[in-house]
């Protein structure tokens, strides 16, 4: 005679084990590269499920984020933090001069950091692209400058109407540039 677990039994292993598979279809793949954290503001925010789709494994963004915010995030992470780190903020106002040397210090010299110029039509725009060309340019060893203020020129259609959030071609777009700076090769 052949002992059979009740049915409940058997109908709960069986959704566990569907759980336990669908948990492993949907985590994200890991990147080629390393890990990659992206920190940003509500443009990056827009682009959250793109960039996860392209490997960027933990991005970290908020509407109306500042600049010095991002340093708080990646201090909080402290030795935990992902080797690539992408920095796109300073949309929401001020980019400061210190800021460079903040990322900097508070990334370490293990990692290197991938920053995004700004694609923002207010005053602070042209100081704030100043201030991060000049940083990755000071740090070419650690730093890699993605513009995406050049790229916006070029396809303007990627940003909404109010000239600083993304169409959803423009997230693709967005997360394509990371994606590619941060794994070339691929």
């Amino acid at each position: 005679m052949r002992l059979r677990a009740p049915r409940s039994v058997r109908i709960g292993a069986l959704s566990s084990v569907l759980a336990a598979a669908l948990l492993l279809a949907v985590a994200p793949a890991a990147n080629a590269a390393g890990d990659t954290i992206a920190i940003g503001d509500s443009v990056m925010l827009g682009a959250e499920s793109a960039l996860l789709k392209r490997g960027i494994e933990v991005v970290d963004a908020m509407k109306n984020r500042q600049a010095p915010t991002g340093i708080s995030i990646i201090k909080e992470f402290g030795r935990k933090l992902p080797e690539n780190v992408v920095f796109h903020l300073g949309t929401n106002g001020a980019f400061p001069l210190t800021m460079c040397r903040d990322i900097l210090e508070a990334v370490g010299r293990k990692r290197h950091v991938f920053i995004l110029t700004l694609a923002v039509p207010r005053t602070w725009e042209a100081q704030n692209n100043r201030r991060i060309r000049r940083c990755a340019a000071s740090h070419v060893d650690r730093v890699t400058l993605i513009d995406w203020h050049r790229a916006t020129r070029v396809r303007p259609e990627w940003l909404a109407g109010d000239g600083v959030h993304l169409q959803p071609l423009g997230a693709n777009g967005y997360a394509r540039l990371i994606a590619k700076a941060v794994r070339p090769g691929e």
